[in-house]
């Protein structure tokens, strides 16, 4: 949807799931209400030291999303037992798939901007989701080692002391 639908579209569709630009790249977050500031869950990992709640003004929120903004609906279920088995054979055939075109990119020179576009695409789930893999498939160590890694290739944030209007949940990076 167009972000300028979007406040209007979170206010009557809760809970619903979108990616909203932090510094750290796209994360996905999930709104849970509308008061004035827009509340959203943020499923953080317990020691990244990220808050798990977001508030954002409604300028900040439409700051924060792309001119057109994928939203899903979160809705309820009974668990079911699955095999994990095929998930994981994928998830190492798109990996395959993320570092081949990572190589194909690195091979040629590129303008600067070019990089910041190709983050989410390219380096953000190579680098940042796939430390959340790691640790699935209990390779922690292998995982700590990557996010010492990823940290310093996309900075060192600390969570603003001073609140903005809505009392903002962004990081700013500390240089």
């Amino acid at each position: 949807m167009g972000k300028e639908q979007l406040s209007r579209y979170l206010r009557a569709h809760r809970p619903a799931m979108l990616g909203i630009q932090t510094p750290h790249g796209k994360h996905a977050v999930v709104f849970a209400e509308a008061d004035g500031i827009f509340h959203f869950m943020n499923p953080a990992h317990e020691s990244s030291g990220e808050r798990t709640q977001l508030l954002l003004s409604e300028e900040e929120l439409l700051a924060s999303v792309d001119l057109e903004t994928m939203v899903g609906m979160v809705i309820p279920a009974e668990a079911e037992p699955r095999l994990l088995t095929p998930y994981l054979y994928d998830s190492m055939h798109v990996i395959r798939e993320n570092c081949a075109a990572i190589e194909a990119f690195a091979a040629e020179t590129h303008d600067p901007n070019a990089y910041f576009s190709m983050m989410n695409r390219l380096f953000r789930p190579l680098l940042l989701d796939g430390i959340t893999m790691l640790e699935l498939v209990g390779e922690a160590a292998l995982a700590t080692r990557v996010y010492s890694i990823t940290g310093s290739v996309y900075g060192v944030y600390a969570w603003d002391t001073e609140e903005s209007s809505s009392g903002n949940a962004f990081p700013e990076q500390i240089a």
